[in-house]
């Protein structure tokens, strides 16, 4: 069987974003969305937290042929391995790759697996949160500052 060829794929983190619950192989993890990248990545020190919860997964791979760049780098981050796992978020659950990042600093949840789950909705018929805001009714003798 003839290997894949190799992609290069870019992942956008900003900081100051909340992470959310998720299971992983049956091990409780935090999770970032990232919208900007299709695929799921974990530190290294995660990964060390789900072998040592006994974490369900399945084909493990040493060095995927994978190459990923952070955003605004030239430098390829260091890819541990990778394997499949179920993710769960709630009640929906999807069978997802994960990619362990030697030198990561948090654990993104990618566009993919994040539009399946529904915690990600992309587009005009996305459903929002309806935000209301009470707004006190201009009249000339409004005062302002």
């Amino acid at each position: 069987m003839a290997q894949k060829e190799e992609e290069t794929e870019y992942v956008f983190h900003i900081d100051d974003d909340v992470e959310i619950d998720c299971t992983i192989g049956g091990v409780e993890t935090k999770m970032l969305i990232d919208s900007g990248c299709k695929q799921n990545l974990i530190t290294k020190a995660t990964w060390e937290t789900l072998k040592k919860n006994k974490v369900i997964l399945n084909n493990q791979h040493p060095n995927p042929n994978v190459t990923f760049m952070a955003y605004g780098s030239t430098i390829p981050l260091m890819i541990k391995g990778s394997f499949e796992a179920r993710i769960q978020v709630g009640s929906r659950y999807e069978y997802s790759t994960f990619y362990v990042v030697c030198d990561g600093t948090r654990n993104l949840l990618g566009k993919t697996t994040a539009i399946s789950l529904g915690v990600l909705k992309i587009g005009l018929n996305a459903e929002v949160n309806q935000v209301i805001f009470s707004v006190k009714e201009y009249s000339p003798s409004t005062q302002f500052f």
